[in-house]
């Protein structure tokens, strides 16, 4: 196609790979543009009521011609959304939900916004920091106790009365460390 616009002949033996890089283009936009602008007709088709609609959802009686059965317009649409007709009617009727629906069909997972991409990795190191800062935490909490126990022990009883005298205080007043050694 893209031949015929910039009029280079056939005999002239190019790939459509050397033509794209030529443009500047990394890949074909054309058959994704028609995906989009048809999931996007379809969705303001099934959000009114008209005859265009009506025709859409009928069925025609009586029996098929011999043969493959023809490619349905609603097969696309069923299939580039990965939902029945139906089901895609029901959700076309949420706009913005169609709309990202529309362009997941259209753009695959490698072509999403950076933003969001950029968003999704600093949640991620964001949550990988919060854990490891509260598994270091922990442990510290852990190391504490483990030598404030030891302490404990290696204290004489004179000394263990005299912390728990002062800590009876603390309890009974509610007040912090006071300068009464």
């Amino acid at each position: 196609m893209l031949q015929k616009i910039l009029r280079i002949p056939w005999t002239a033996r190019r790939t459509n790979q050397n033509i794209l890089q030529e443009l500047g283009m990394k890949e074909r936009q054309l058959l994704k543009d028609i995906k989009q602008l048809k999931l996007k007709y379809f969705g303001h088709i099934v959000r009114h009521n008209n005859l265009v609609k009506l025709c859409l959802e009928g069925d025609v009686e009586g029996r098929r011609g011999r043969g493959r059965p023809r490619r349905r317009w609603t097969q696309d649409i069923s299939d580039w959304l990965g939902f029945s007709v139906r089901e895609a009617s029901i959700l076309a009727q949420d706009r913005d939900g169609f709309r990202s629906a529309v362009w997941e069909a259209t753009y695959p997972c490698r072509y999403h916004c950076p933003r969001l991409t950029s968003c999704l990795v600093v949640v991620v190191v964001v949550v990988v920091v919060v854990v490891v800062v509260v598994e270091v935490v922990v442990v510290a909490a852990a190391v504490v106790v483990v030598v404030l126990r030891l302490k404990w022990l290696d204290l004489d009883h004179t000394t263990r009365n005299k912390v728990n005298n002062y800590i009876q205080i603390v309890n009974k007043n509610d007040v912090g460390v006071t300068s009464n050694g």
